[in-house]
C-alpha cells in the first residue's frame, strides 16, 4: 500500500476568527451574510 506522510501547512494565520461582514454591508447585500473571511501568509 501507500504511506502518506501529513505535514503541518506552511502558513501563518493572520486574522485568529474569520473576518465577518458588517451589519450595514448585510443590509446593502444580503448574500455577504454567509462570507467568512480568513487569512494568511505562506510561510518561507
Amino acid at each position: 500500500g501507500r504511506v502518506w506522510a501529513v505535514t503541518p501547512p506552511e502558513v501563518r494565520i493572520l486574522t485568529p476568527k474569520p473576518v465577518r461582514p458588517s451589519a450595514e454591508e448585510v443590509r446593502s447585500n444580503p448574500r455577504a451574510r454567509s462570507a467568512r473571511l480568513r487569512v494568511a501568509e505562506r510561510k518561507g
